[in-house]
């Protein structure tokens, strides 16, 4: 964590110095480059504690202020909204999500497959689970077990309209 709060404090340092000679378009270029650091490993630090998050949160509120010259003590929901971005928890849910459909359609490797099993496995007559393609949430009572993989990922799954599983 703490070496990506470093990337990510760097990427705010730079923005701020280069906005001025780029347009918007170009901005947002620097910006998915800059934070593809975040995006890629979020399914292993994103099931962090929050006050751990709270750092990377603040960091990228910054970038998000930096590239619309917005004042530090803007909101940023609108910032978001305006620049078509997703916050930090919503990139965690969309990776879960792109990983549960990778392990839905085979595409992900076979140590996974252990990880999940689908409600075809443990019934052998046709429920609404079932059938819609769903998975076996682990019971979790713990704040850290609600955030583990086993929980999160058929949870997140199963909050997917199933007409989207074909895409």
């Amino acid at each position: 964590m703490h070496n990506l709060e470093i990337k990510l404090s760097r990427c705010v340092a730079m923005l701020y110095r280069i906005r001025y000679y780029l347009s918007n378009n170009a901005l947002r270029s620097v910006y998915y480059s800059l934070t593809y650091t975040l995006q890629y490993p979020i399914g292993v630090w994103g099931r962090a504690r929050k006050t751990a998050l709270n750092r990377l949160h603040v960091l990228h509120n910054k970038v998000l202020r930096a590239m619309t010259y917005s004042s530090y003590n803007s909101r940023v929901s609108p910032l978001h909204k305006n620049l078509n971005l997703l916050k930090i928890n919503d990139i965690h849910i969309l990776e879960i999500g792109k990983f549960m459909h990778n392990l839905h359609w085979s595409r992900i490797p076979v140590n996974f497959d252990h990880l999940f099993n689908s409600v075809k496995q443990a019934h052998s007559h046709a429920t609404r689970a079932a059938t819609r393609g769903g998975y076996i949430w682990q019971l979790a009572s713990t704040v850290k077990g609600k955030r583990s993989l086993k929980h999160l990922g058929p949870k997140i799954w199963d909050s997917i309209d199933p007409s989207l599983y074909d895409i």
